[in-house]
């Protein structure tokens, strides 16, 4: 995973952590990410071998107004159908661990976090799962969630003025 205070756009090999599923270093000289807890609750709590997790302005402004992303977007079905937002933490406790993967526990491959961002994964080989994980956050990306969040207005919108 990536160090404490990693600037994503200037990421090197140097500023990756490995950890052990109790969060011992086993290689790395960073520090850990103050979001190890919630990975390593993911990792126990399903069979993920990838995890993605960003604070992207726009998952968290989503998850600021919805308690779920309804599953519009075809692309949903990659994260196993509504996105849940997981109750607001605070970042780096247990009880942001728990409340996501309380989330996840509804089958789903992500989830975003109230006022924080989006996390997701995916099982199997490594790399592949990997890969997989980053298309899945792909779809919570800024422009998707505009899609979704635009159609669920007009839905609403829509909803209102027949009754």
């Amino acid at each position: 995973m990536s160090g404490s205070g990693t600037h994503l756009d200037q990421l090197t090999d140097q500023d990756l952590v490995l950890i052990d599923a109790t969060g011992s270093v086993l290689d790395g000289s960073a520090q850990p990410t103050s979001e190890t807890p919630l990975h390593l609750a993911v990792y126990a709590a399903t069979d993920a071998t990838a995890i993605t997790h960003t604070h992207a302005t726009g998952s968290a402004a989503v998850s600021c107004v919805e308690s779920e992303l309804p599953a519009l977007h075809y692309l949903c079905v990659q994260l196993g159908g509504p996105v849940p937002v997981a109750p607001y933490a605070t970042y780096g406790s247990d009880e942001l661990a728990a409340s996501v993967v309380n989330a996840l526990d509804t089958d789903r491959f992500g989830a975003l976090m109230a006022n924080h961002g989006s996390i997701t994964y995916a099982a199997g080989e490594p790399q592949a799962a990997l890969t997989q994980a980053c298309e899945r956050l792909r779809v919570l990306t800024t422009d998707e969630l505009n899609d979704v969040r635009a159609t669920t207005a007009r839905l609403r919108a829509a909803r209102k003025a027949q009754t």
